[in-house]
């Protein structure tokens, strides 16, 4: 599910990747690497945490796991308020079963 407001892209030395899925570009957060001794080599973990605007490609529409990830706080958001009212909401609505 994805918001109906638009957000920064985060702007992280590290860890955002674009990946383009049948003409539609999203944005990954990578939050970890998996080791494989037998192979020696790493694989990231990533999370999709948003979709690209079509037009502003600066900017994203977040979803749910943009605010599991505490990367909004680095974000410039410009509405925060929404952002906010949203987070609670979601909280609330997973306090009591319903999924988001």
């Amino acid at each position: 599910m994805y918001l109906d407001l638009v957000v920064e892209i985060p702007k992280l030395k590290t860890g955002i990747s674009r990946k383009k899925i049948k003409g539609t570009t999203y944005i990954y957060y990578e939050h970890g690497r998996k080791y494989y001794a037998g192979k020696q080599y790493t694989v990231p973990q990533c999370t999709s945490i948003g979709k690209v605007c079509e037009d502003d490609p600066t900017m994203m529409y977040p979803n749910g796991n943009f605010l599991n990830q505490k990367i909004y706080i680095d974000s410039t958001i410009s509405n925060m308020d929404q952002l906010k009212f949203f987070f609670m909401c979601s909280r609330n609505l997973s306090a009591i079963g319903v999924k988001t």
